[in-house]
C-alpha cells in the first residue's frame, strides 16, 4: 500500500503538466505532498531498521554467538581453526542456542532417522524465523585425516541440500558450514550433549561407521 501511494504521488504532477495550463498553485502543492511522502517514506525504512536492530538484541543475548556468527558472515569459506578454543567455542553455541544433533551413515541424508526429520522441521518453523536468523551445520569428521575432512564437508553440503530443497529453507536464511578438523574428547562432548542427541534405535552407534552432526538456528546474525 506505501509503495503504491508513493508511486501515485510521483506521477500525479506529471500527468497534471502533460494536460497543459494546469493549476499551477495545484501542481505546486502536490509536488510539495510529493516530498513529504518521499521524507515519509525515509523515515519509515530509518524506522523499520531500528526496529530490526532492536529485534536482533531482544532475540540475541549472546554476545560470544554474536562476534561468532559475523566471523562466519565475513569467511563463509573457512572453517573452524584447530584448536581447543574454536572447539570450545562451537560447543558452548550448542549450549545457548536452538539446535537439532544427529547421527549419519557414509550414505549421508538418505540414513536421517524420521525422528531427526521431525525435530530439524520444527527447528525450521517460519513462526520462529527473522531477518536477522542464521543457520550453522557442524559435522564431525571420522577421524582426522584430510580424506576423512573432505567426506565430511561433503555430509555438511548435504544437509545443507536438505535444509533447502526438502524441508524448503528459503534462500534469504544464510546457512554456514563448518567441518570440525579436530578429534573431539569424549568427556568433553560428553559434558555439552543433551539427553535428546543421544543416538537413536535407528541411528548408526560407536561401532557403526557415523558421522555426528548439529544443525543450529540463531537470531544473532544481521
Amino acid at each position: 500500500m506505501t509503495h503504491w501511494f508513493i508511486r501515485a504521488a510521483l506521477a500525479i504532477p506529471v500527468a497534471l503538466l502533460s494536460c497543459g495550463g494546469g493549476n499551477e498553485q495545484l501542481i505546486q502543492d502536490l509536488r510539495q505532498l510529493q516530498q513529504q511522502v518521499g521524507q515519509l517514506h525515509e523515515e519509515s525504512k530509518a524506522l523499520r531498521e531500528d526496529h530490526e536492530k532492536l529485534a536482533a538484541k531482544l532475540y540475541c543475548s549472546n554476545d560470544d554467538v554474536r562476534d561468532f556468527v559475523r566471523r562466519c558472515e565475513k569467511n563463509p569459506g573457512s572453517g573452524l581453526q584447530c584448536s581447543e578454543e574454536a572447539v570450545a567455542g562451537a560447543l558452548a553455541f550448542m549450549d545457548s542456542q536452538p539446535y537439532v544433533a544427529f547421527y549419519l551413515r557414509p550414505n549421508g541424508m538418505a540414513s536421517l532417522a524420521q525422528v531427526r526429520n521431525g525435530q530439524l522441521l520444527e527447528l525450521l518453523d517460519t513462526a520462529n524465523l527473522r531477518k536477522s536468523t542464521r543457520f550453522l551445520i557442524l559435522v564431525q569428521p571420522r577421524s582426522e585425516t584430510a580424506a576423512a575432512s573432505e567426506e565430511a564437508s561433503n555430509i555438511a553440503n548435504g544437509v545443507f541440500q536438505y535444509l533447502r530443497t526438502r524441508l524448503g529453507l528459503a534462500a534469504n536464511f544464510p546457512v554456514f558450514q563448518h567441518v570440525l578438523p579436530c578429534k573431539i574428547k569424549a568427556e568433553t562432548m560428553r559434558h555439552y550433549i543433551r539427553r535428546a542427541d543421544r543416538s537413536q534405535p535407528s541411528e548408526p552407534s560407536e561401532k557403526d561407521p557415523r558421522f555426528r552432526v548439529w544443525v543450529f538456528r540463531t537470531d544473532c546474525g544481521g
